[in-house]
């Protein structure tokens, strides 16, 4: 059910769902840089940055659709909305890591992180860089994608104005996904691993999801009539793919597969059924709304567990399983608490301030013509 929080209604199911996609991508980075989870690699959890472009765009269509008819200057106010909401913590995550840690080395495999490569983070241009967009923190190459999204949402917002545009939308970024990873492909006949990584990254692979969300907007605008029987047998495929996914490891067909599972997961919580809480309750909805913090420090504080305590006594771990179970626990109630702290003392903080400066801004003066 929405609530009404400052000047817009919101989501509780959308907080919720984005604390679905933190835990998923914690479960895969926890898998990755650790060995406490064993053979268990949760490969479908790197799938879970989609359904936070998904919910992206369809939290701010629903919030534009509020504003933008409403708000003196609504496009200056979103974009300063956005800097606050994304930057400052932005900014504090590349700092500490630039200082505590030795960036992603695979991909810096000459001079380490750069004072150039810190600059283009904070002018967030640093992913249009094969080597530095995923170089500091390990997980900014979505943040790029993100602002690069954010500049388009005015124009997209103007001129998509049905589901069938939408559609269109949709259509039209999978035909420009498609042929800028054939032209990639081409390209890149040496092999080059660090190009084709950054092709799967690049927001040109990755504007498909926030598409979906726009459609979602407009499918969730205007409730289609559907018989509950049918919502619920959707729920029921929605978790049958789930564990053909985990079962068989269909997660290796791709993002767009699970883009698919995400879209109609979004579209059911949408609908109020007693089935949602599942997904939608208190638990979720807290990571929900410390998600940006958890997803910025997760990697590094996984990073240090995993370089100072865990894989240095791998042995150990393996051999006594109740610590392996308590260490789990350990690390991701660190983690849950940075992010909690992180979102206390420096997001509420800064999103505060930007509101501030919003209310200071005074309308544009209206020219009055007089008859003499």
């Amino acid at each position: 059910m929405p609530d009404v929080k400052g000047d817009i209604i919101h989501y509780q199911y959308l907080d919720a769902l984005r604390g679905l996609a933190a835990l998923l991508v914690l479960a895969i980075h926890l898998s990755a840089l650790t060995v406490l989870l064993g053979k268990y690699s949760f490969g479908f959890g790197a799938y879970g940055v989609q359904l936070f472009y998904i919910l992206s765009a369809l939290t701010l269509f629903l919030s534009s659709n509020q504003r933008f008819s409403t708000e003196a200057r609504p496009v200056a106010k979103f974009f300063l909305r956005r800097f606050f909401r994304i930057a400052p913590l932005f900014y504090l995550a590349v700092i500490i890591a630039y200082l505590f840690s030795d960036g992603v080395t695979y991909r810096l495999p000459v001079s380490g992180v750069s004072i150039n490569n810190i600059i283009a983070h904070f002018f967030f241009v640093f992913g249009f860089n094969k080597y530095w967009i995923n170089s500091v923190i390990g997980v900014e190459w979505s943040i790029f994608c993100e602002v690069l999204f954010y500049l388009t949402l005015p124009l997209v917002f103007k001129y998509i104005k049905s589901k069938k545009q939408a559609l269109y939308l949709l259509g039209f970024s999978l035909l420009v996904y498609i042929v800028f990873k054939g032209a990639v492909y081409l390209f890149n006949r040496g092999g080059d691993l660090l190009l084709a990584e950054w092709s799967s990254v690049f927001i040109l692979s990755n504007y498909f999801y926030f598409a979906l969300g726009i459609l979602l907007y407009f499918i969730i605008r205007q409730p289609l009539r559907v018989r509950k029987a049918y919502l619920y047998f959707a729920w029921l495929v929605l978790f049958a793919g789930v564990i053909l996914m985990i079962t068989f490891g269909l997660a290796h067909f791709g993002a767009l597969l699970f883009s698919v599972f995400a879209f109609l997961l979004v579209y059911l919580m949408s609908n109020n059924l007693p089935v949602n809480i599942i997904f939608n309750n208190r638990f979720t909805r807290f990571i929900g709304q410390i998600s940006y913090s958890m997803y910025l420090w997760h990697y590094l504080v996984l990073g240090w567990f995993a370089k100072y305590l865990i894989n240095p006594n791998s042995a150990f771990f393996a051999s006594h399983p109740p610590i392996r179970i308590g260490s789990i626990i350990l690390v991701i109630f660190s983690v849950v608490f940075i992010s909690y702290l992180s979102y206390i003392l420096i997001e509420k903080p800064s999103i505060n301030l930007g509101r501030r400066l919003i209310k200071k801004m005074k309308a544009p003066l209206k020219t009055v013509i007089v008859n003499i």
